[in-house]
């Protein structure tokens, strides 16, 4: 991937589709292989590795492994504060109506509530209700110097409606959080990468003869019959 630089801040779910062919452009079958990295391996964040194997041998060589585009998800962050005030009350709820934009992707934080717990585990949750008019774009909130004693940070969607509906993201709390919060907000994004990428690939000579590419099969309505 020459000239592409893959997000700074990490990516997981990395997916791409490529195409291997021969030098008369015919497709070539192929599978993907397990990779182990080798111990002695430096960390590159902009090097992605892949194995793949045929089991084809009549092929003209070079083979060519092309790459139109790499797709991702990555986790940007926000900061964001909220003043709950000294004297914060269950039941009581923000307004925000405000609008944060994840490398491209808007989400409006529309309100926050203080609940009691439905888990006597904890006395109480902050719980955000957001929404994004793209649908699939889903929040975390975490507290950057929670209250003590912090038990969980969870957050989560918002119930099985359409995916542009609103939805929570929510924190738990050991004790009821009060005066100025400052929390980070992260987002799972989708991301791509455009390339084209080309790579060929010769296999190491052979003394066996060089065999020819096998036909490709063509199914016609006389076969199917």
């Amino acid at each position: 991937m020459s000239g592409a630089t893959l997000p700074a801040q990490g990516y997981f779910n990395m997916m791409a589709v490529i195409k291997m062919t021969d030098a008369n452009g015919n497709r070539i079958p192929f599978e993907e292989t397990r990779f182990e990295p080798q111990d002695n391996a430096v960390y590159d964040p902009n090097k992605v590795a892949w194995i793949y194997r045929t089991d084809q041998k009549a092929f003209a060589a070079p083979l060519t492994l092309s790459l139109s585009w790499v797709e991702m998800q990555i986790a940007p962050q926000i900061p964001f504060e909220l003043d709950l005030g000294s004297n914060p009350q269950i039941g009581q709820t923000w307004e925000i109506n405000r609008d944060l934009t994840f490398e491209g992707h808007t989400v409006r934080l529309l309100s926050a509530q203080l609940v009691e717990s439905t888990d006597p585990q904890w006395a109480s949750s902050l719980v955000f209700t957001y929404e994004d008019n793209e649908g699939g774009i889903f929040i975390n909130v975490m507290d950057d110097v929670p209250q003590t004693p912090l038990i969980e940070v969870l957050g989560g969607g918002g119930g099985g409606g359409p995916l542009t509906e609103k939805k929570l993201a929510w924190m738990n709390y050991g004790e009821i959080p009060s005066g100025l919060r400052r929390f980070t907000i992260r987002a799972d994004v989708p991301y791509r990468i455009n390339g084209p990428w080309q790579v060929a690939w010769n296999p190491p000579s052979t003394t066996e003869p060089i065999p020819t590419s096998a036909p490709e099969a063509c199914l016609t309505s006389e076969k199917w019959e």
